[in-house]
């Protein structure tokens, strides 16, 4: 089995779902992430809940770094509508 953690994210925040209870719950997604992978995590999926209806949401530079400067494999859901934004 493999679990995969998610981070779901509004306003470059992160969003705590009712009945969330995680030791290493932060409102700065980066700092989730980071946590993730100190616990030995490869991969996370990021729930978006920002993503405009055209173009590249605000969360975009958030989720980039996380990609990038932890080198952790991101996954992304949300309300996601074009290609584009999932690029970005």
């Amino acid at each position: 089995m493999i679990l995969i953690p998610q981070i779901f994210i509004r306003g470059k925040r992160t969003v705590a779902l009712e009945r969330t209870v995680s030791p290493i719950y932060d409102e700065d997604p980066f700092v989730m992430a980071s946590r993730i992978k100190d616990v030995g995590g490869e991969t996370v999926y990021i729930v978006d809940l920002s993503i405009p209806p055209v173009g590249v949401g605000e969360n975009a530079p958030v989720i980039q770094k996380i990609r990038e400067d932890l080198g952790l494999s991101v996954l992304i859901g949300g309300a996601v509508r074009s290609t584009r934004s999932v690029e970005a």
